[in-house]
């Protein structure tokens, strides 16, 4: 778009004339300040035109779509191994079947057939939906976290002028029903379990594994990545640096850093891990 010089006219009025889409625009006034006002208005009238007939086409493409195009711009931003977790997030739910009548599922639907109601009916079905088993697909954590993930999504379509509003814009989490996992599976085993789970671990060949980390307390993709120049003896600590991860297509690779920033940290060195690495050291 460009603006030309604003000339009078035979007849007294100013002209302000500019080009838009390869179109030339003509505006005029009795002061060059009002011919140079009306060609701003009518500009951003062309723009509002053209931004509605786009945000309409593309609002018309399924959600699938769109969400293969926002995914596709993440990539190289985010962390393949996010991309890759949040991709099984969003398929769980877009493989919902929303009309039954028509075998409709979630991410086929149109962007612009998705209202809040549709959420809502979203959310119902991921509450009822069983297993083979009659036991719940969902917990109540996962299907918050499922579609906080689909509200990211749509919130991108709204800063992108695709859609007007976030359809998740008034849905709530649900009450979380189960207890917390620290309360069941997440607990210290007792000293009699410890002691038993090695009298059965003494064969195998995972042995100095299991013990470096009830040891230290590190994760196991933190081993899984660690190198014999991170046990400094010298200062006496374990420096954990990086971790295990998985790329978008699910490989394993050795990460540049760790799962989160407050997982660099320096472990203290006691004589038990030592010997846990020197006996390692000698098997290797």
């Amino acid at each position: 778009m460009t603006m030309a010089k604003k000339t009078k006219r035979a007849d007294g009025r100013y002209t302000a004339t500019f080009t838009y889409n390869k179109q030339r625009y003509y505006c005029y006034g009795s002061t060059q300040a009002e011919a140079k006002e009306k060609a701003e208005a009518r500009k951003n009238l062309l723009k509002q035109s053209a931004n509605e007939k786009d945000r309409l086409y593309t609002a018309e493409m399924t959600l699938n779509a769109y969400h293969d195009m926002w995914e596709e711009r993440r990539t190289g931003t985010v962390k393949g191994s996010t991309i890759r977790n949040q991709s099984k997030w969003y398929n769980a739910v877009a493989s919902i079947i929303i009309d039954e009548k028509t075998n409709t599922t979630f991410g086929e639907l149109k962007l612009s057939q998705i209202e809040p109601s549709t959420i809502f009916d979203l959310q119902r079905l991921m509450v009822n939906a069983k297993q083979k088993g009659g036991t719940s697909k969902f917990n109540t954590q996962t299907i918050n976290d499922y579609l906080s993930h689909i509200k990211h999504i749509f919130n991108s379509a709204v800063k992108e002028d695709i859609l007007l509003k976030n359809p998740c814009r008034t849905l709530k989490d649900l009450k979380r029903t189960e207890p917390k996992a620290r309360d069941t599976i997440h607990r210290a085993l007792t000293e009699e379990e410890t002691k038993k789970f090695f009298e059965h671990a003494q064969e195998s060949f995972y042995l100095n594994h299991y013990r470096f980390m009830l040891y230290t307390g590190v994760r196991c993709g933190e081993l899984g990545a660690l190198k014999y120049s991170d046990i400094n003896s010298k200062k006496g600590v374990i420096e954990i640096r990086r971790t295990i991860t998985r790329t978008e297509n699910g490989d394993f690779i050795i990460g540049d850093n760790t799962k989160t920033a407050d997982g660099i940290r320096d472990i203290p060195l006691f004589s038990k891990c030592l010997k846990v690495v020197n006996e390692q050291r000698e098997i290797q």
